[in-house]
């Protein structure tokens, strides 16, 4: 931010060249600065992609099983809708990040969660709670955590965009 302002105020100033070129600028080294994030940021896994530079990642419907992982998307979004999923009783943690996109998550009512959830420009919304603008933090845990034989630990960010984390109706077919 301060970068951006000293570039204005010197082409203001007729220092450096026009407007026109201080806005090439920035946005050039935007350009630069996602490159740079998401080449040293996200890693090249084999199986199972659980990380895109690009797209979209989802996770529904019945015949997947929860498990402690990670998921990582530079531009796009990510959902994971958990209320068709095999849940096994236990302590599950979930790490998401998106660099500019969405994060959604729908959680079954049976299970216990621990959620966090932040934005750098954009909003939160975590079980009915919302929080918008820059550099916004949400916390949310449920009043069972403890005594629940299912939780689910969540921490979601994203740079720019969204996150929602929210209960959904408990569908698993036993």
């Amino acid at each position: 931010m301060i970068a951006v302002g000293v570039l204005l105020l010197l082409a203001v100033l007729g220092i450096i060249g026009s407007l026109g070129q201080v806005v090439g600028i920035i946005f050039g080294a935007v350009l630069l600065i996602m490159g740079l994030y998401v080449l040293l940021r996200f890693k090249l896994t084999g199986g199972a992609a659980k990380d895109a530079l690009v797209g979209s990642m989802r996770r529904f419907g019945p015949g997947w099983s929860l498990q402690s992982d990670s998921y990582q998307v530079g531009v796009g979004e990510i959902r994971l809708d958990l209320t068709r999923a095999h849940i096994p009783e236990g302590e599950h943690r979930l790490a998401l990040e998106c660099f500019i996109g969405s994060i959604s998550v729908v959680v079954p009512r049976v299970v216990a969660l621990n959620a966090r959830g932040h934005a750098s420009l954009g909003s939160v919304a975590i079980l009915g709670q919302k929080a918008e603008g820059i550099g916004r933090t949400l916390s949310v845990r449920s009043p069972d955590y403890g005594a629940s034989t299912r939780r689910l630990v969540v921490d979601a960010e994203v740079a720019l965009g969204e996150v929602k984390i929210e209960y959904g109706a408990w569908k698993e077919e036993e």
